[in-house]
């Protein structure tokens, strides 16, 4: 499907739709994503902070570095003081 082809479908389809929320959550969609068309979030990086982020991802890939879920919650509730 082309692109064109892709926006009329697009638009048929919202025309239709008359639940507000949805809309609003279309809308916020559509205003994130063209935003994001225009910089790469990545690109506004540093060096440095690529290497971490890099880094984070490799470590992630080894169950042995992860964090369960509920220790993640205990600890921010230490921090906040909870």
């Amino acid at each position: 499907m082309s692109v064109n082809e892709l926006k009329t479908k697009i638009h048929s389809l919202i025309d239709e739709v008359e639940n507000e929320q949805l809309l609003a959550y279309i809308d916020s969609l559509l205003v994130q994503n063209g935003n994001a068309n225009e910089i790469d979030w990545w690109d506004e990086l540093t060096d440095e902070q690529k290497k971490e982020t890099e880094e984070a991802n490799e470590e992630s890939k080894d169950e042995r570095n992860l964090i369960d879920h509920e220790e993640v919650k205990k600890i921010a509730r230490k921090w906040l003081g909870k």
